[in-house]
């Protein structure tokens, strides 16, 4: 499936439980912080790890901390509800996004790419993930 401003991560790798998508400046954040002799590169390989476990193993896979629940925010679709919303990290390295469904089928989008500045999530920033993913939902529904 094309998801415009997405990539599918890992598309290489055999098929598994999900189909995991990141946005076009996910991929530039985590090719920028894994940049050779970056302070990052590791951190960068570990989300990297996170994503193809998700794509083998689905939603049941938790990575420790690695990959976590934020919460569910208001979504902005046009049916109203919310949205859950999840983060892969390692380190400062974080992306953030949430699973869709799409033809009776659940994906999931990692829309949103952040360097971790304090302990706690941005709020601002989760509540914008969950309506990307609501608007997303509603445009492939």
């Amino acid at each position: 499936m094309e998801i415009e401003g997405y990539r599918e991560h890992a598309s290489k790798e055999p098929p598994g439980e999900l189909v995991v998508y990141i946005s076009d400046e996910v991929h530039a954040y985590l090719v920028a912080e894994g940049v050779e002799g970056g302070r990052n590169r590791r951190h960068v390989g570990k989300v990297d790890i996170i994503l193809k476990r998700l794509r083998r193993e689905g939603m049941q896979v938790r990575a420790g901390e690695q990959f976590k629940f934020e919460g569910r925010f208001p979504s902005g679709r046009r049916k109203g509800g919310e949205q859950a919303v999840y983060v892969a990290k390692s380190d400062q390295v974080r992306i953030y996004g949430g699973p869709i469904t799409v033809g009776g089928k659940t994906i999931l989008l990692f829309p949103e790419p952040d360097t971790k500045k304090r302990n706690k999530a941005d709020q601002a920033l989760l509540k914008r993930v969950a309506k990307s993913l609501g608007e997303k939902n509603d445009e492939l529904g």
